[in-house]
């Protein structure tokens, strides 16, 4: 990790961090520095620099420059913002956003324990690309592989005993669990 030496929106440059959610750790490597200028609190936890302390789940390369041209199989369009493709064994990620260079501000492909995320050359600083959505996309397909989901839901224990409620936002999920 080192210390910007301009005067950015970030306080840290990071060419290397793990994220880890459920038990999944994800080992994001870049080419260059990347930050988030707009660190989430409740994210935070979630992140260490550097390498982990074993053996990560996925390795997560990022790649300047646009994705390579294959075919793909549009299996799920959430226009505008993004998309879900396939091309064999691979799931892809698009981005709508268009960069300036006409490319998707992001495609990321993932392939069993490898990913990797094709970004546009940044303007001024890369933004971390593996925040919301990308991080639900891959951990989506990871726990798929193993026979798990994402359930969107809250807990309550009681007496050693656990309730889950699931439902959409805001159907008081949170609420009930407050009681």
């Amino acid at each position: 990790m080192r210390k910007s030496a301009v005067a950015m929106s970030c306080q840290e440059m990071i060419l290397e961090q793990t994220l880890e959610i459920a038990g999944i750790s994800f080992l994001i490597k870049s080419p260059v520095p990347f930050c988030d200028p707009d660190p989430d609190k409740a994210y935070s936890g979630f992140l260490r620099s550097g390498s982990p302390d074993t053996i990560c789940d996925v390795a997560v390369r990022i790649v300047i420059g646009p994705p390579p041209a294959c075919g793909d199989r549009i299996r799920f369009d959430a226009e505008p913002g993004w998309q879900v493709l396939s091309y064999g064994e691979t799931t892809r990620f698009r981005s709508a956003n268009i960069a300036a260079d006409g490319n998707p501000s992001w495609t990321a492909n993932i392939s069993g324990s490898n990913a990797v995320i094709y970004t546009g050359k940044p303007a001024g600083e890369l933004v971390n690309p593996m925040r919301y959505p990308l991080d639900q996309f891959f951990l989506t397909r990871i726990l798929a592989d193993r026979g798990g989901c994402i359930v969107h839901s809250a807990g309550i224990e009681s007496h050693g005993r656990g309730i889950m409620l699931c439902g959409v936002s805001g159907a008081g999920k949170t609420t009930i669990s407050r009681l």
